[in-house]
């Protein structure tokens, strides 16, 4: 890979239908569920275990069909690519690095049963428990290996699938695991077969937006996403915890009303059979109801926020606060602080388009791209060192850059000697001017001959780009008109 990055953000959209738009082509009519990593070096098979994984699908019950959205560069319009192989998985990645920048893809992921289209007459009769296995007919056997075959409910089935996806969701090489090639599956005698309903159940993750009870046996694959499914059932239900211990291998939790007589609690831990969080024990469903909870929720941080309008950020970035807010009293029932919504907006963008400081430190890198692809362009860069007077290493301040396009000092050449200087703040994390030369050409149209980023409007930034001004766009103009404000 040519990229620096060694990754790049899915969004999975799962559950939902591919609908058709006359506008802008294919598109999925649901909002994605899960933002997942992918990393350039995966393959085919480790895709389809991070979906298993991340979607808490159960490959023993579904199997994956994984689709792409993908521009159409002669119509304009997104298509449909399917994704069969690793020739597809690279081919995504590639095509991903030639845009020359870290962006995001949009997979789609269908679920195909496995093994529910027979009929009935095929599926195995199970005795109940505690019934007597007397009147089970041998003739049940072969039925009762195939249906273990096809839908097994068994835990140490589902452990050594959980086993091959570690914690960043990376495949751990066991693409040969099959479920004919385990022992238990040949020798298991299924005429005295019987449903158990102890076993773990893995949480779905549509599960995790929206009230669900929380149950004893219940499975997460990070505590963290415990966590939110916790949040979650609080937040729709009005009511609000409180974590008494958390580590490395447990959490326990309590109603914020304990002192007050409400009963409820909770304890998870980080189970060694599956390597998942698994909750071990909660004393019913949790019915009490705080009467103080105001338009906020304390257990609603600004993280939770981030996840319902990352989306929008994605689609506008400037959406106004009255849509988002809107969005998340329709998702939450509640009305954030400015403070958590502000907060929010920052995790959002930067996990959509990055950090203020990653920003600056793609800066370079845009730069060398606008001068490879536009040869004779003129950058210059001056850092805070130069002040100090310390030598450049490879890790330096920002502090100013000029920049012109070759075209642009052709094109003044043949322009009248007028330059309209100016200056614009730039209102972020990070203060700075945009400082920018514009002359008129023979059709008195506009034309900007040069750019600079400094840290104000001072007399040594001036300075500095209009010597740059007068060396680089017009230096064999004896006598230049300079208008700008700062006149007055």
């Amino acid at each position: 890979m040519a990229s620096g990055s060694k990754f790049v953000m899915g969004w999975l959209y799962c559950d939902g239908n591919i609908v058709n738009n006359s506008v802008i082509g294919s598109m999925y009519d649901k909002d994605p569920i899960r933002f997942v990593k992918l990393l350039f070096n995966l393959n085919f098979r480790g895709l389809l275990d991070l979906l298993y994984a991340k979607l808490f699908i159960d490959p023993n019950l579904y199997k994956l069909r994984v689709l792409r959205r993908v521009m159409n560069s002669t119509t304009n319009k997104f298509g449909i690519a399917p994704i069969v192989d690793d020739d597809d998985v690279d081919y995504l990645f590639e095509s991903l690095d030639g845009l020359g920048s870290k962006t995001h893809v949009e997979l789609y992921v269908e679920k195909i049963p496995i093994g529910l289209s027979e009929s009935s007459n095929d599926m195995v009769q199970c005795s109940k428990i505690g019934e007597s296995s007397e009147n089970t007919s041998t003739s049940h056997n072969s039925r009762s290996v195939q249906f273990s075959e096809n839908i097994s409910s068994d835990s140490s089935s589902r452990s050594l699938y959980m086993n091959r996806v570690d914690g960043e969701g990376n495949s751990r090489g066991s693409s040969e695991f099959r479920d004919d090639d385990i022992p238990y599956y040949r020798s298991f005698d299924g005429s005295l077969m019987v449903i158990s309903y102890q076993e773990p159940v893995m949480q779905n993750v549509g599960d995790l937006h929206s009230p669900a009870e929380l149950r004893k046996g219940m499975v997460f694959e990070t505590k963290e996403e415990l966590l939110e499914a916790v949040k979650r059932v609080h937040i729709s239900n009005h009511q609000e915890f409180e974590v008494v211990r958390s580590d490395v291998l447990t959490w326990y939790v309590e109603c914020k009303l304990t002192s007050t007589g409400c009963p409820w609690r909770m304890r998870a831990r980080k189970r060694t059979t599956h390597n998942f969080f698994e909750i071990m024990d909660t004393n019913g469903p949790h019915n009490c109801l705080n009467q103080l909870i105001s338009q906020d929720h304390r257990n609603l941080n600004c993280s939770n926020i981030a996840e319902i309008i990352t989306s929008l950020i994605a689609a506008d970035p400037s959406v106004s606060d009255k849509v988002l807010l809107s969005t998340i009293l329709k998702e939450y029932g509640y009305t954030p602080s400015k403070k958590k919504l502000r907060d929010a907006r920052r995790i959002a963008t930067n996990s959509v388009y990055g950090s203020w400081e990653q920003s600056y430190q793609k800066l370079p890198l845009f730069l060398n791209a606008l001068q490879r692809s536009n040869p004779g362009t003129y950058v210059d860069w001056y850092f805070k060192e130069h002040d100090l007077g310390q030598p450049i290493s490879e890790v330096v301040k920002f502090k100013r850059v000029f920049w012109t396009f070759h075209p642009c000092i052709d094109a003044f050449a043949h322009c009248i000697p007028v330059l309209q200087i100016d200056g614009t703040h730039l209102y972020a994390k990070y203060k700075g001017v945009l400082l920018t030369a514009t002359t008129v050409d023979g059709f008195y149209h506009f034309l900007p001959v040069a750019f600079a980023i400094v840290e104000g409007e001072n007399i040594g930034s001036w300075t500095w780009f209009m010597e740059r001004v007068r060396r680089i766009v017009a230096p064999n103009r004896t006598w230049v008109c300079v208008i700008s404000d700062r006149h007055a």
